[in-house]
Order: C-alpha cells, then sequence, then structure tokens
C-alpha cells in the first residue's frame, strides 16, 4: 500500500528525505485559520484531521495517509507561523523566559478500510537569549516565517542557543515517528 504523507511543509519533505522514506506528497491546501479552538491539542488535531478529510477526496488508490500539523504554545499562548518581524520578535522574546513547547498531531488514515486514529505528542525547547546580531539575523530570515513559532531544531543560527530539550527532536520538527508508527498499525487492522 502507499503511503501518503499530507504536508506542503519543506522541513517535513526534508526529513522524509534524509531518512529515505518511500513515499508520495499531497497538499491539502485547506484555510487552516477557519479551524480555531483555543486548546492547542483540539487546535492541531482538527486542522490535521481536515488535512485528511480533504485529501480523502483526491486519493483513488489504497494507501496510508498522514497528515500533520504543529503549533508552538509558550507560557499558555499558542504560536503558529508568524505572520511579520514584530510577531517573530515577541515569540523569541518569550522563549528566553519560558520553553518553547511543540504540540505535534499526527492522523492516520487507511483509505481501503476508512480507519483512522490520531494522537498528539508533545516536546519542549529551552534557549539561552540569543545575542543581538543573531537576533537581528533571524528577524531577516525569511525560514524562520515557515515554522510553528517562528524556529527550528537543526538550525544553524538557533542551535548554539538550545539549552535543553525535553522530547525527540522528530517530535519537536513536527514528525513524531513513534506516535506515527504506532498510528499505522492501528489502522491496519
Amino acid at each position: 500500500m502507499k503511503t501518503i504523507f499530507g504536508t506542503s511543509s519543506k522541513w517535513r519533505r526534508q526529513f522524509f528525505d534524509d531518512f529515505g522514506f518511500d513515499y508520495e506528497i499531497m497538499s491539502a491546501d485547506i484555510d487552516e485559520k477557519a479551524i480555531r479552538f483555543s486548546n492547542p491539542t483540539e487546535l492541531t488535531l482538527a486542522i490535521a484531521k481536515a488535512k485528511a478529510t480533504e485529501l480523502l477526496k483526491r486519493i483513488k488508490e489504497p494507501a496510508i495517509l498522514i497528515t500533520f500539523d504543529q503549533v508552538v504554545v509558550c507560557n499558555g499562548v499558542i504560536y503558529e507561523k508568524p505572520k511579520d518581524a514584530d510577531e517573530l520578535k515577541s515569540f523569541w522574546e518569550s522563549y528566553e523566559k519560558y520553553p518553547a513547547q511543540t504540540i505535534s498531531a499526527v492522523v492516520v488514515t487507511n483509505s481501503v478500510n476508512g480507519h483512522q486514529s490520531a494522537d498528539v505528542d508533545i516536546s519542549s525547547t529551552f534557549f539561552k537569549p540569543l545575542p543581538d546580531d543573531v537576533f537581528k539575523k533571524l528577524l531577516e530570515d525569511n525560514a524562520m516565517y515557515t515554522s510553528s513559532g517562528g524556529f527550528m531544531v537543526g538550525y544553524p543560527l538557533t542551535d548554539p542557543y538550545i539549552e535543553k530539550m525535553e522530547g525527540t527532536i522528530d517530535s519537536i520538527v513536527g514528525i513524531p515517528i513513534e506516535l506515527t508508527k504506532r498510528l499505522i498499525i492501528q489502522v491496519q487492522s
């Protein structure tokens, strides 16, 4: 059975390529901003499920469809992709005081039997304060505007300022591997 990752994230695609997954990519192109919940777990699960619903309309062959969503929560506030430099700056100023908690939702759907399983994985990243010159480069870096919370692990500009991580790197980048494997097993029966 084919594996389809329902994502438009270039960071997730790079991750799949780096690990040699055999997959196809489809993008749901839904209006994520139309889906709103104040609870980050509910929000990410609802968006990942909406992506699956949209993509299943286009899948015509047996497949395991895997969709994702992620937000960052810092001091109780949900951070999605920063809309501008001011928002990115406020995100990073808060990371100097509080951990960036990633809420990564995964939804796995079997297109043959219709079974679907979903769950979230939560990890935290603690940052040291960024020096002014690094902070300035960060605000000018277009890549930061394409990631939830405006940060990434494995990124040369900010990695030296990671104090510690609680959870797995794959979860922090939005692809919790162990959770995904468990959900795939659940939809196969």
